[in-house]
């Protein structure tokens, strides 16, 4: 592998990790506004106000910046950049 192909390769994923980030956060943007109506967050129920920090941290554990998405394209990449050290062409 070339060091321009891997370079190419890694910038789409991390376009394609921000894109689905970017609208993720808007849909959860988007599903808090619906949860709260009329309310906002410090005058809704707290059954509406436990729902969002559920949904927030469900969020934050799938797309935060430690989270499961991340974690699994910086181990792909790490591993492809052990090979290409190991190995250069």
């Amino acid at each position: 592998m070339k060091w321009e192909h891997l370079i190419k390769g890694q910038a789409k994923d991390y376009k394609f990790f921000l894109t689905g980030y970017k609208q993720s956060l808007d849909q959860l943007n988007a599903d808090i506004v619906l949860l709260l109506g009329q309310h906002t967050e410090k005058t809704a129920p707290q059954n509406v106000r436990d729902k969002i920090a559920r949904d927030r941290a469900a969020w934050e554990t799938l797309w935060g910046i430690n989270g499961q998405k991340i974690a699994a394209m910086r181990e792909i990449h790490q591993k492809e950049l052990d090979a290409f050290f190991s190995h250069p062409e």
